[in-house]
């Protein structure tokens, strides 16, 4: 496969930016998701996931900065996740941050349904906190 150490898709209209990073265990999501076909649109990054999860980092921080995503974009998400959630411990601890406008209901309760979905620490943190500490990297 060979996907290498990073993976970088810079966003458009209707696809988020997307950077990943094997070393640091680093994966970021920032702006909209409402791909045509959103299994076709992230295949590369659940093969580069794949390849990641056979020697992660040993800490993965995932960090969600998104301003809308469609049905099948939240599904893609959650099958991510639940690949992060099968190694989290074991090979990795996983963190995942979600931000979200603190005037989107529907983006925060996201939040807190993947906060509910998951084992690992799920961090929610309205958009502003990131004047304070830019994606707390």
């Amino acid at each position: 496969m060979g996907y290498g150490e990073r993976f970088y898709l810079g966003a458009d209209r209707r696809t988020p930016e997307i950077y990943l990073e094997s070393s640091t265990g680093l994966m970021r999501f920032v702006g909209r998701s409402i791909p045509e076909d959103a299994r076709a649109f992230f295949t590369k990054v659940t093969d580069w996931l794949k390849e990641y999860l056979e020697n992660p980092a040993p800490t993965t921080r995932v960090i969600f900065q998104l301003e809308y995503m469609n049905t099948s974009s939240s599904k893609c998400f959650v099958d991510m996740l639940k690949m992060l959630e099968v190694v989290h411990q074991d090979a990795t601890d996983v963190t995942l941050v979600w931000y979200y406008d603190e005037e989107d209901e529907d983006m925060e309760d996201t939040g807190e349904d993947f906060k509910n979905m998951f084992e690992f620490p799920v961090e929610l943190r309205g958009v502003d906190d990131l004047l304070q500490r830019p994606f707390d990297l």
